[in-house]
């Protein structure tokens, strides 16, 4: 797989994401904050870890896109001030 191809599978996977948080929700405040955001991440990879040696590929990449998706998100949405 070469890099397009991965940008293209984590930029599918954000807009997946987009429809489960929308823009404007009640919530939006708080993942301005870098917290959620590192639990979320935390919590893949532990998934991750766990299920690392008995996953198949497909389940195993989409686990790797979904952090990488995760942590774009992150960068997108923290406010530094």
């Amino acid at each position: 797989m070469d890099r397009n191809e991965v940008y293209e599978l984590i930029d599918r996977e954000r807009a997946a994401q987009d429809e489960v948080w929308r823009k404007g929700r009640s919530n939006e405040g708080q993942y301005q904050f870098s917290a959620p955001h590192v639990l979320l991440l935390e919590k893949l990879v532990d998934k991750l870890r766990d299920e690392w040696y008995t996953s198949k590929y497909e389940d195993f990449k989409s686990r790797f896109v979904k952090i990488a998706a995760v942590a774009v998100r992150a960068l997108e949405e923290i406010k530094i001030k």
